[in-house]
């Protein structure tokens, strides 16, 4: 079994929001990444389907043990819009994320504090509008369950649908009962099926995988 594999909190789908802030436009677009080079990728289209625009800033936060970190304030002063960007993703503890902040310039000059407050405040309220999950590595397993005790284990998985998660069943001869586990919840879950099915249980901790949670 893998040890020490961590969990992460990411998001799963692009969102884009706009404000307009003293006749500035700011877009908020931030997308889930799974590399540094797909990050810039998205970052440089953005910057393409907003040629018109006077910055396009940005950070994306990448890779789960060791995160990769990194922002951009293109041409505004520097520490007034990458970074508060950088520093709203990780403040969520996001990652495997980027952001990238578009503004069309209104004429109007915000200063140092306004443009933190824009950037900053764009990418949290496109953060609002995210759907965030936590990636949880979990250990995909299967039972041959007889019918006569099908519905034991049926109020199992869904009394303890924190435990026995993805469930899913095949009705064969036998029932085909599916589910997966995280490793912390192996002893338990084997205590609760040895006891509805009263057989020795052993599972499989090969192929993990990560799961949305």
């Amino acid at each position: 079994m893998a040890v020490n594999i961590p969990a992460y909190k990411t998001i799963t789908a692009p969102v884009t929001v706009e404000q307009t802030i003293e006749k500035s436009r700011f877009i908020c677009d931030l997308a889930p990444v799974t590399s540094e080079e797909e990050a810039r990728e998205f970052i440089a289209g953005i910057r393409k389907s907003h040629s018109a625009s006077r910055h396009v800033c940005s950070a994306f936060v990448v890779g789960k043990a060791i995160p990769i970190a990194r922002s951009n304030d293109d041409g505004e002063p520097s520490g007034t819009a990458g970074r508060p960007i950088l520093s709203v993703l990780e403040g969520a503890k996001l990652v495997n994320v980027v952001a990238a902040v578009t503004r069309y310039f209104g004429g109007v000059l915000l200063g140092t504090g306004g443009l933190v407050r824009a950037y900053s405040g764009t990418t949290s309220l496109a953060l609002e509008s995210a759907n965030i999950v936590t990636m949880q590595w979990v250990y995909p397993n299967s039972l041959r369950i007889h019918y006569s005790l099908w519905g034991s284990v049926q109020r199992l998985f869904n009394d303890y649908n924190d435990i026995f998660l993805n469930c899913s069943q095949e009705y064969l001869e036998e029932v085909i009962a599916s589910f997966s586990l995280k490793e912390e919840d192996f002893p338990k879950a084997q205590k609760l099926l040895e006891e509805a099915l009263q057989q020795t249980i052993t599972f499989i901790s090969d192929n993990g995988y990560y799961l949305p949670l």
